[in-house]
């Protein structure tokens, strides 16, 4: 079982990649088997092609991201982030989206399942 600093530096390096535009290491911190519900209750994408196709069509549109960790639960191989979002869109104007996150990491240290709660709180 992972243990909880392995957690935090997933869930950390996972938030980071988005604040970076990193797509190396958004790719690198996930699990072979990957499965990602986004969000959560829709079809999931599963495996790291299938989230490197995510991560492609997402920043496809986007200039930038803010992502602001609110609150970060660890409870044993699992973890729930509280988070705020502003996407800054190519196009111009920003979206703001509040949500909850929830992770299952590896043994390895890697994220194994994502599952996305969240909604638009502003757009302009």
């Amino acid at each position: 079982m992972a243990t909880a600093e392995q957690v935090r530096a997933a869930v950390d390096g996972y938030a980071q990649s988005f604040v970076t535009a990193d797509r190396d290491r958004f790719l690198s911190i996930l699990a072979p088997d990957v499965v990602q519900e986004e969000p959560a209750g829709s079809t999931p994408n599963k495996g790291v092609a299938a989230l490197s196709g995510f991560w492609d069509t997402l920043w496809s549109n986007l200039e930038s991201i803010e992502f602001a960790s609110r609150e970060l639960y660890v409870a044993g191989d699992e973890a729930a982030l509280v988070f705020t979002i502003v996407q800054h869109p190519k196009a111009g104007g920003r979206v703001t989206i509040d949500g909850v996150d929830t992770f299952r990491v590896d043994d390895q240290g890697r994220i194994a399942h994502i599952r996305g709660f969240g909604s638009v709180r502003e757009s302009t």
